[in-house]
């Protein structure tokens, strides 16, 4: 019989719960939580309450597609559909990251877990798998074991049906206010255009609307918290950023977040190419401002900024991605994946055009 679980991305404080399930001292869950960090991974955990039943991992870096792998559910808590949650929760998570497959590794013996997988939609590859790996014993010795697993494959429709609750989706009747974030020159503007075009949304800039005014000057930060406590509030918006100085006003009122978490060096390029285009057609940005070449070696240049800001901005993301009190967080690695999960949206009627040339958020 199955039992309500929640599942949800590992944080620091289930490591002390998750480690009176592992051998003393080995760090398993600590391990996987620093990777999960660093955006290798989604370490999932299922909960009922403050009582842990497993986990399993989304391992991003096993090639073209992701690989679920390190299903595990405690020894009290089998039979009661833990292992279907995590499976089913994860695949979720590949697909709104733009994937559209999911692969595993199945041991020969375990013929429990095979049923489980082609119940759930996977099928054998014909590939065949041969790993070692280190790992702590009962007595806190390290060991080695070597495992030979037959590869599994599961294709992810574009518009799975999934739990609203846990994993929201952009189709019609989906979140209908989604806040865009990434480091400086990720794009996020265009994206959150696109986004609110597609859905019928209504999209604010967080730099047009909010930042700045005529002139380079900004407004105050008291007059920049009170514009986007009034934006917040709106049931329905797309914005293309949040400053730090008034993000806890439109974190608590968001459905969605989208980060766009890409390499400083696709960034920093597209954020150059884009500031010298500007700077030679003169485009109006930030309320009609323009930038110059001279501007872009300032104290407080666009450029620079990048620089200063690009590290924190990366960790406000990635720590959105795995705070469960936090609006649910999909984090884009590379723009492909945001198109692919853009081109996923359903035609709607388009959101009004915003001006020409609309600048991406500081």
């Amino acid at each position: 019989m199955n039992i309500s679980v929640s599942v949800r991305p590992c944080t620091a404080g289930d490591l002390a719960a998750l480690g009176l399930h592992e051998p003393p001292g080995s760090g398993i869950a600590a391990g996987l939580l620093d990777r999960q960090t660093a955006g290798d991974l989604i370490y999932a955990t299922a909960w009922t309450g403050v009582t842990p039943h497993g986990g399993a991992v989304l391992d991003f870096r096993a090639g073209p597609v992701p690989e679920l792998k390190h299903l595990f559910v405690y020894p009290g808590s089998r039979g009661a559909g833990i292992g279907r949650a995590l499976c089913l929760w994860l695949e979720e998570r590949a697909r709104l990251a733009g994937h559209s497959g999911i692969i595993l590794g199945v041991e020969p013996g375990n013929t429990a877990a095979r049923e489980l997988y082609e119940e759930l939609g996977y099928r054998t590859t014909g590939d065949v798998s041969t790993y070692s790996y280190g790992f702590p014993d009962a007595a806190g010795n390290s060991s080695t074991a070597t495992e030979t697993t037959h590869m599994y494959r599961k294709e992810l429709p574009a518009h799975a049906a999934v739990d609203a609750s846990t994993a929201p989706t952009p189709i019609e009747g989906g979140p209908s206010r989604v806040l865009f974030y990434g480091v400086t020159g990720s794009g996020k503007s265009s994206a959150a255009r696109a986004y609110a075009q597609a859905t019928g949304l209504p999209e604010f800039s967080a730099d047009d609307d909010i930042g700045w005014l005529p002139g380079w000057q900004q407004r105050t930060v008291e007059e920049q918290r009170d514009i986007a406590a009034t934006i917040a509030d709106q049931d329905r918006w797309v914005l293309d950023s949040a400053y730090g100085v008034w993000r806890d006003v439109v974190l608590p009122r968001a459905e969605l977040v989208v980060g766009l978490d890409y390499p400083r060096w696709l960034s920093l390029a597209r954020l150059v190419r884009r500031s010298l285009r500007r700077s030679w057609t003169r485009e109006p940005v930030c309320n009609g401002n323009h930038e110059t070449l001279a501007r872009l070696f300032v104290d407080d240049s666009i450029i620079r900024w990048h620089f200063r800001s690009f590290t924190r901005k990366r960790q406000v993301m990635r720590g959105l991605q795995t705070d469960a009190s936090m609006p649910p967080t999909i984090l884009f690695r590379h723009p492909r994946q945001l198109d692919e999960w853009l081109a996923q949206l359903p035609a709607q009627l388009p959101a009004k055009s915003t001006s020409a040339g609309q600048a991406e958020s500081l």
